[in-house]
């Protein structure tokens, strides 16, 4: 469908190709298929009593006006265009033959019939010229152009068409009333019929021009509703998609919050036995302690990285790096996560270790928050019993060439037929569970999400309605009998620094950046601890004027990724360098994912950390550039 404008002044307003054309015409398929034969069987209607009414008087007992010759000839051809007209009718009621043939047949249709009928009138004048026969002639001649005006009309064909059978009809008839009447009859009947043509050729235009206004009309507003629809549709559709997601958000974030619960609570029970051990001077116990707050910790950081990756808000879910991961070491990590909160519901939570350490490649993040999952899911409906009848197992062995850790309970179980929806998310099977401190049913669903990520790794469950359940992970294992696996260091990202690598800082001088009040100064601490010499500021001008006065060699600079007022750590380490006049080593601290940034690439003396990252990780990195600098200076 063009482009419609506003106003239509004039033929030019419309553009037809060979396709609106073709639509304009089948547009009254329907009703032309009916309309067009009941005007032919009206013409045939019309032939029919014409051919009565040419027998003579004392036959049919009517005696019509004219009265056509009666003869051979004669009957012939008003039957022949009964049979023409009659066929033709036949033809496009039952659509033997569609447009623009229909065009076509109808166009011949009238032209047949005009021409049989005049030749049977002028034969009727001709051999009998005079005032009468004249007045036959006059009379039927603008009727007949009215006609075939009408007829094209109806047939939405051109005007130009309509006009040039006008014509040519009128043409033929004056021509044979030469033959039959004086000059000034003739100039009358021509007058008559530029009447009729000229009225009939305008009134034709117009409604031509108004029939196809009106179809444009029409295909715009069809147009118009099936867009408003489309919007219509289209809004509620977005609409429904920002409530989804704003209920989604919403999930997520108390999935979030309790799935991250777990670590929080151990964190929070470890430092609480801390302070009273070291009440009571157990340094033992107290450096206990503080590895597994820090475990907790840890595990808390990378939780919430894990979470956010396979949520979508950070990473794609296919960011899993794998790596050999001690099934051992991380199974009595989750014990020591979650056998507290077992203890405290009245269950027990055990492991069973083979006696060797256990190595699978695999990716120790995506299985720890899988296995976690699994536990914390057991530990939830599984009911205390008497004398700790009831609780939890976390079993690894090997068989068939695979590592299977199951994650066995004595709680609820779920019947068969359900056991598909425990993967739906924001699904719980046991509505009385469906609130805040039972979490919103993404567990088990991201756990399928993740195992389904790791190559290689599958999950199955079993269970019985009222005696437990048993999910079984399954990972491909090849021993390693070369040893060229190293063993993994337990579950902490820190990496202890003895009391020499802690001595070679002291006198080092650091720049920190950092616009966060509590970690400036939780840094700063941490730094003057080791024996450096900070200075230290919110924003770019305070660092600077900190600065100012010093006629040490910078070391190091620390700077947070996401500083105030727009600036990044990559631009303060550009204009630290500008007005320091050279480029020390360069520490970037930030929560956001870095990887791939191509500033960072080209710059091989700046080290990214990773929040939450161990205080050694930072020492380290200090460690490195002291020793660059002062072998830069022996040199």
């Amino acid at each position: 469908m063009p482009a419609l404008t506003d106003e239509y002044s004039s033929p030019r307003d419309f553009v037809w190709d060979k396709d609106l054309e073709n639509e304009f015409r089948h547009e009254t398929d329907s009703r032309d298929a009916l309309w067009i034969p009941v005007g032919l069987l009206t013409m045939v209607f019309l032939w029919a009593v014409l051919l009565a009414f040419s027998f003579p008087a004392s036959i049919t007992g009517v005696s019509w006006i004219g009265g056509f010759i009666h003869d051979a000839s004669g009957v012939l051809l008003r039957l022949f265009i009964i049979g023409f007209l009659t066929s033709c009718a036949a033809a496009i009621y039952w659509k033997k033959i569609e447009w623009p043939q229909t065009t076509h047949l109808v166009s011949a249709a009238v032209i047949a019939n005009t021409a049989i009928f005049n030749y049977l009138v002028f034969r009727e004048v001709l051999p009998n010229p005079g005032p009468n026969a004249t007045v036959v002639v006059v009379s039927i001649g603008p009727a007949t152009i009215i006609g075939i005006f009408w007829i094209n009309a109806m047939l939405r064909l051109p005007a130009k068409l309509a006009l040039i059978l006008a014509l040519l009809f009128a043409a033929v008839v004056l021509s044979f009333s030469f033959f039959t009447a004086p000059f000034p009859l003739v100039f009358r009947q021509a007058l008559y019929y530029s009447v009729a043509l000229g009225a009939s050729h305008v009134m034709s235009r117009l409604a031509e021009k108004r029939e196809r206004i009106l179809f444009l009309q029409r295909g715009q507003l069809i147009k118009a509703r099936q867009s408003a629809e489309v919007a219509k549709q289209t809004a509620e559709e977005a609409l429904a998609k920002v409530e989804e997601a704003r209920r989604e958000k919403e999930r997520l974030i108390a999935a979030i919050n309790h799935d991250l619960r777990q670590p929080m609570t151990a964190a929070v029970m470890h430092l609480d036995l801390l302070s009273r051990n070291l009440e009571r001077s157990d340094l033992p116990a107290a450096t206990d302690q503080t590895r597994k707050a820090r475990t907790a910790i840890d595990l808390l950081g990378g939780s919430l990285d894990h979470v956010l990756n396979v949520a979508g808000d950070e990473r794609d879910i296919d960011n899993f790096h794998p790596e050999y991961v001690d099934v051992v070491m991380l199974l009595r990590t989750l014990l020591n996560t979650y056998a507290p909160q077992a203890e405290r519901l009245g269950l027990r939570c055990r492991i069973r270790l083979p006696l060797t350490p256990l190595m699978i490649l695999s990716n120790r993040q995506s299985l720890f928050r899988v296995i976690g999952n699994l536990v914390a899911n057991a530990i939830k409906f599984t009911p205390a019993k008497p004398d700790w009848a009831g609780g939890v197992l976390i079993a690894a062995s090997v068989r068939d060439g695979a590592c299977r850790i199951e994650v066995i309970d004595t709680g609820i179980g779920i019947s068969s037929e359900k056991i598909d929806e425990i993967w739906l998310p924001y699904h719980q099977l046991n509505s009385d569970q469906q609130d805040r401190t039972s979490g919103l049913g993404l567990g088990l669903f991201l756990v399928r999400r993740i195992v389904e990520k790791l190559p290689g790794h599958k999950i199955s469950i079993s269970s019985r309605l009222g005696r437990g359940t048993r999910f079984t992970l399954t990972i491909p294992y090849e021993p390693d009998t070369t040893g060229s696996v190293k063993s993994i260091q337990p579950w902490t990202t820190e990496h202890r620094l003895d009391d020499a690598a802690f001595e070679s800082l002291r006198g080092a001088y650091v720049l920190l950046l950092e616009d966060d009040r509590e970690a400036r100064a939780a840094i700063c601490d941490l730094l003057e601890d080791w024996g450096v010499i900070v200075s230290s500021g919110p924003s770019m001008e305070t660092l600077k004027a900190s600065h100012d006065g010093s006629d040490r060699i910078v070391d190091a600079v620390v700077s947070d990724y996401a500083l105030q007022s727009g600036l990044n750590g990559l631009d303060a380490f550009e204009s630290i360098d500008a007005w320091l006049g050279y480029s020390p080593k360069r520490v970037l601290i930030t929560g956001a994912d870095l990887t791939g940034n191509p500033r960072i690439l080209a710059s091989p003396s700046i080290t990214v950390l990773r929040k939450p990252f161990a205080p050694s990780a930072l020492a380290s990195h200090l460690l490195a550039a002291v020793d660059s600098n002062r072998r830069l200076e022996a040199g």
